[in-house]
């Protein structure tokens, strides 16, 4: 089970059909975290690399910050539905409903203090308009280095 989460929140999200669904879960661990919760952000279905590689490097990202001691929001468990929705999208060009319904809402809630981006964040669309959502919002922004990223 992932960190901060419980089994209602884990059924509750085996459920999940919609952005809303998944924002009130997100909201739910968000609020028990304890303070001050980062996340993470970077490519991830556009921008470099396969689906599962960026996945993959996410989570290694997640697991080394957490071992630093930093408090990490994991929206990983969120993927699978994302994608789904990501890949039904038959509206106009990105699937903006991803970033309006449910990252902003977290960014606008205060609960989140710094996003880090890996390396290639700014050829991803969706973690360029976080970045420019968390320079709006004042939420620290860290880009995390080469020399960071070399051992995952």
């Amino acid at each position: 089970m992932e960190k901060f989460w419980t089994q209602v929140e884990h059924a509750k999200l085996s459920a999940a059909d919609g952005f809303s669904d998944m924002l009130d879960i997100a909201m739910d661990v968000l609020k028990r975290m304890p303070q001050p919760v980062s996340m993470v952000s970077g490519p991830m279905t556009t921008g470099g690399a396969s689906f599962e590689e960026n996945l993959k490097k996410f989570g290694k990202v997640i697991e080394k910050l957490d071992k630093e001691g930093k408090t990490i929001f994991n929206q990983l468990p969120f993927q699978n539905i994302m994608l789904r929705l990501y890949n039904a999208w038959t509206g106009p060009g990105y699937c903006m409903p991803l970033l309006t319904d449910f990252y902003q809402p977290i960014f606008k809630s205060g609960l989140v203090k710094t996003v880090y981006f890996i390396p290639g964040w700014e050829k991803s669309f969706g973690a360029s308009w976080e970045h420019e959502q968390a320079k709006e919002l004042g939420i620290e922004r860290v880009y995390l280095s080469d020399e960071f990223m070399a051992d995952l």
